[in-house]
C-alpha cells in the first residue's frame, strides 16, 4: 500500500485526482451501484449524458458529469475505461508539466462539454431517439490533440506500429473512427467534439486568449506550504530510480540503509512532496524512501 501512495504522491497533481475520481467511480459502479435498481436509474438518466432535446436545458451538469462515467460492466467495459485511463496518463501527465494542472483540468472538461454539445446536436439532427452517452474519451482525445496542436513533431511509439508523430495519429484515429463507427454505437460525435476543442484551446491560447485562467487558483500552494517546487517529470523518473536502487552504502550524513521507517513518518514525507516537490526533500527524508523501499 505503501508503495502504491509513493507512486501516488509522485505523480502530477491535475492528473492523478482524474485518475482517482473515474476509476473510484468505476468500481463503485461495477461493484455495486450498477446492480442496485434505484442507483443504477438515477445515474443513467441524470448523471449521464441524455441527448434527447431539450434534455440539457434541465439537466446542465450532464455536460460534465458524463465524462466520469464508464458505465460497461463486462470486459467491453473494462476495455473501455482501461483505454482512457491508459492514454490520459499517458499524455496528460506531460501536458500538466509542460503546460499546467489548470491546463490539463481545463482541457478535460471543456472538451467534454464540446462532445456532449456535439452530440446532442448530432442525434437530434439526425433524429435518433433519445441515446446514453458516457466515458472519457471525448476529454482524453481533446487533450491528445492539444498536444499535437502545440507539439506538432511530438512522437510517441506504440507496440507493432513504431514511432510516430502524434498529430498524424490523432487525425488517423478520427479517420477509422468515422469510418469504422457506423453501427458500432460508439459516440463519435463525442470524440470529435473533443478533438474540436482541444484543437480551438491551443489556437486561442496562442493568440493570447488562455481558457484555463480561471483553474489556476485550484492548484495554488496551500497557505502552510513554502512556495511549491515544480516536480519535471525528470525529477519524478530520479525518485523512482533512487527507490528501485539497492546500493549498498548511503551517502555520508545519511543515516544506513537499514533505518526503520514509521508509517508516520513515510505520509509526513509523501505529504512534503505533494506540498512542496521533490527538491525540497533533505538527504535524510531521502534515505528514509529508499531505506523503505529497500524493505519491501
Amino acid at each position: 500500500m505503501q508503495q502504491y501512495k509513493i507512486w501516488y504522491f509522485t505523480r502530477p497533481r491535475a492528473l492523478r485526482k482524474l485518475l482517482a475520481i473515474n476509476v473510484c467511480i468505476y468500481l463503485l459502479w461495477v461493484v455495486a451501484l450498477a446492480h442496485i435498481g434505484g442507483a443504477h436509474a438515477f445515474i443513467t438518466e441524470h448523471l449521464a449524458l441524455r441527448t434527447a432535446w431539450p434534455g440539457l436545458l434541465y439537466a446542465p451538469w450532464q455536460l460534465v458529469t458524463y465524462s466520469f462515467l464508464h458505465l460497461g460492466t463486462g470486459f467491453g467495459g473494462l476495455i473501455h475505461i482501461g483505454f482512457n485511463m491508459l492514454w490520459l496518463y499517458w499524455i496528460g501527465h506531460d501536458v500538466e508539466e509542460q503546460y499546467g494542472s489548470h491546463a490539463l483540468v481545463t482541457l478535460y472538461l471543456f472538451a467534454a462539454a464540446g462532445g456532449a454539445l456535439l452530440s446532442a446536436l448530432f442525434y437530434n439532427l439526425v433524429g435518433a431517439e433519445d441515446v446514453l452517452v458516457h466515458g472519457a474519451s471525448g476529454s482524453v482525445l481533446g487533450i491528445i490533440t492539444a498536444l499535437a496542436v502545440w507539439q506538432p513533431y511530438y512522437r510517441i511509439r506504440l507496440w507493432l506500429i513504431g514511432s510516430h508523430r502524434l498529430i498524424y495519429l490523432v487525425i488517423g484515429f478520427l479517420v477509422l473512427d468515422i469510418l469504422l463507427s457506423f453501427g458500432s454505437g460508439v459516440a463519435v460525435s463525442a470524440h470529435l467534439g473533443g478533438a474540436l476543442i482541444g484543437f480551438l484551446f491551443v489556437r486561442l491560447q496562442q493568440a493570447g486568449i488562455d481558457l484555463s485562467n480561471w483553474a489556476r487558483g485550484l492548484f495554488e500552494p496551500r497557505p502552510h506550504a513554502a512556495p511549491r517546487a515544480r516536480v519535471r517529470p525528470r525529477l519524478l523518473d530520479r525518485l523512482e530510480h533512487m527507490l528501485d536502487r539497492r546500493r549498498a552504502d548511503p551517502p555520508r550524513g545519511e543515516e544506513p540503509a537499514g533505518m526503520s521507517v514509521s508509517e508516520e513518518e513515510l505520509d509526513r514525507i509523501l505529504d512534503k512532496i505533494n506540498d512542496t516537490g521533490l527538491d525540497s526533500l533533505s538527504p535524510k527524508e531521502r534515505a528514509a524512501l529508499e531505506s523503505f523501499s529497500r524493505s519491501r
